[in-house]
């Protein structure tokens, strides 16, 4: 049995609708312990199981947002943390670029849909995806010791670097997927959370 609820909340949240096998596979824990844990935060009212998944109840966010306010709010105002949050701004604008070049790419001063023709082409793009992972895992491995949680995104984006590895390209951007653009994105949302803001 999870004893923290915390963490499932999140997981839910972060994904808006989430079935129960893809919460067991992200927090690690057992198909079985999933579905207790989401009986009992159903009995109080904190989430909704619906035909796609599970989500949050307003009562459920309600309760997420007063955990994160208690347990970071320490930590929302400290430089440290927001000089981290600065480099990430920083990489997120060269992760959404590259994202977008990989569907889209400019011939002869327009934008076309990206066929994958062009391999060199590709290759460039994915190159840069990749780093700007690796650069987000460094300031992940900072932001760790604050937020011991977060090596769960640094497993998640690994795990999803080898599949681009052995070439299986939807780990890039499918959302179908645990891709690098589905953890970038809960990732991001995590830390807005974190710092008490929202989306500009």
């Amino acid at each position: 049995m999870i004893n923290d609820s915390f963490a499932l909340l999140n997981c839910i949240d972060l994904k808006v609708v989430a079935r129960v096998e893809v919460i067991s596979e992200v927090l690690e824990k057992s198909i079985q312990e999933i579905e207790q844990q989401v009986k009992e935060l159903t009995q109080e009212g904190l989430l909704l199981e619906t035909r796609k998944g599970v989500m949050l109840t307003q009562e459920g966010r309600s309760r997420l947002k007063g955990e994160y306010d208690e347990r970071y709010h320490a930590l929302r105002n400290t430089d440290h943390i927001l000089q981290l949050h600065s480099r990430f701004d920083v990489v997120n604008a060269e992760f959404l670029e590259a994202s977008s070049d990989w569907q889209q790419m400019k011939v002869a001063g327009r934008s076309i849909p990206n066929d994958h023709s062009d391999p060199d082409y590709d290759a460039e793009v994915i190159a840069r995806m990749v780093q700007t992972v690796e650069t987000l895992e460094q300031i992940l491995n900072q932001l760790t010791p604050h937020i011991p949680r977060y090596t769960t995104y640094a497993k998640r984006f690994n795990a999803a670097l080898d599949q681009v590895d052995d070439l299986n390209y939807q780990y890039l951007l499918d959302p179908k997927v645990d891709s690098l653009h589905t953890i970038w994105f809960e990732f991001h949302e995590d830390l807005l959370k974190v710092l008490g803001r929202g989306r500009r």
